[in-house]
């Protein structure tokens, strides 16, 4: 049976904490973003490395994260390249307690990156999934410049200029039948 090393019993984090240097393989990965078919794919082992230290009931978590990714360009469809390097910063308190919120109900100062978590055990690969996702970017992009595919003919901007006319935006059409004095 595989040890359940992610799993951690917070009444035996000890006053030096504990420290956790992990790969996060790919399968798991797979599972994590989503499974396949999925719009993020890991192209290859990733990594953790935390840190884990109890003050009375709350539990600080600090590390990296590190994860490479692959998805489809939502410009030109080609591959795009997500290179995940994330710092974790997270302060759990029990689920009893209360996070102070401030005036206009976001959590105070002292209480960013901070969350709850129930019962006496923490699932460190939990956190790590929710810390990914987060960071993940809603658009990919091969680059920041790229120029996308033709709409008329489909050809990729990046690799070759297309040779359709340049057609007025059927959205603007109407405008051309304007006369101005």
């Amino acid at each position: 049976m595989e040890e359940l090393w992610y799993k951690v019993v917070v009444d035996r984090i000890n006053e030096r904490g504990l420290r956790f240097k992990r790969p996060l393989k790919q399968n798991w990965l797979v599972d994590m973003v989503g499974g396949d078919g999925a719009k993020y794919r890991p192209i290859e082992d990733g990594g953790i490395e935390l840190r884990v230290v109890r003050a009375e009931r709350t539990v600080y978590i600090t590390g990296e994260v590190r994860a490479r990714l692959e998805s489809d360009c939502s410009r030109c469809l080609g591959p795009a390249i997500t290179d995940l390097a994330l710092k974790v910063e997270v302060a759990l308190l029990p689920e009893d307690s209360q996070l102070a919120a401030g005036a206009d109900g976001e959590l105070a100062n002292d209480g960013v990156g901070a969350t709850t978590y129930s019962g006496d055990t923490i699932d460190l690969l939990e956190l790590v999934r929710d810390e990914i996702v987060l960071e993940l970017p809603m658009v990919a992009l091969c680059r920041t410049e790229c120029a996308g595919l033709c709409p008329k003919c489909g050809v990729s901007l990046n690799m070759e200029k297309c040779s359709c006319p340049a057609g007025i935006d059927s959205r603007w059409a109407v405008l051309q039948d304007i006369k101005l004095n």
